[in-house]
């Protein structure tokens, strides 16, 4: 088996995808898959709930809000802590993230070019089934303790911010032209995870992708490309 090369350093975006696609990208890929996957664990969690509600109150209805407090959280955490920076345990993650994800994107390449570099943009496909899983358990957990509703709220949201997370991150690398790129709430966080996507910024700022609370929260927020990362135009 002859050896891979050396990927292509961070800010190199045209030489890696080319090097992403030879030796990352499985073949044969089948992203219409890879999406198919991702929406059935996502529907499958959200319709097993919500189908199994009966007369939820304005009281458990807060259970709504308040995964999307949490959710939130765990993704500035997750992002922040475990994506940008490499543990013994979670190294595949800033693997996938940092050193491949943000090799393929970054804020003058921030769309993709085909199809399969869907690949490069989404979690593994097998990520939801996991979450399927894991919400179902908390579910049941937490069915004697605060009563069915709110247990089956908490599965829905979890499955349903999952599936919020990767819509509105796919959104973001999708062209200037696209229909939802254009929507005034999707262009505001299209842009905001662009920031992110700045190779001096991806460390320090924007690690919301659905609510930039905690960015805010935790003095993270950013909103505009510093001038010193602004490429220069020199006269001819």
């Amino acid at each position: 088996m002859s050896e891979v090369p050396v990927a292509p350093g961070l800010g190199d975006v045209a030489a890696y995808r080319p090097w992403y696609r030879t030796y990352v990208r499985p073949r044969p890929y089948f992203p219409t898959g890879h999406v198919a996957v991702h929406a059935s664990s996502v529907i499958a969690g959200c319709a097993f709930a919500a189908g199994r509600l009966v007369h939820v109150t304005l009281l458990e209805a807060i259970t709504v809000p308040v995964w999307l407090f949490l959710g939130s959280a765990f993704v500035y955490w997750f992002h922040r802590y475990v994506l940008h920076r490499p543990t013994r345990l979670f190294y595949f993650a800033y693997e996938k993230h940092t050193l491949q994800h943000h090799r393929f994107f970054d804020y003058e390449h921030i769309t993709r070019d085909e199809r399969d570099d869907l690949h490069a943009m989404l979690f593994p496909w097998w990520s939801g089934l996991p979450l399927l899983a894991l919400s179902y358990g908390v579910s049941l957990g937490l069915t004697p303790v605060l009563g069915e509703n709110v247990a089956l709220l908490s599965m829905f949201m979890m499955n349903g911010y999952f599936g919020l997370y990767e819509l509105v991150h796919t959104v973001s690398h999708l062209p200037d032209e696209h229909v939802l790129a254009r929507l005034p709430v999707l262009s505001f966080l299209r842009e905001h995870h662009r920031l992110h996507h700045e190779p001096a910024l991806m460390g320090k700022h924007n690690f919301n992708v659905v609510i930039p609370l905690f960015d805010w929260w935790f003095g993270a927020l950013i909103r505009q490309r510093p001038k010193q990362t602004r490429p220069t135009t020199r006269n001819a």
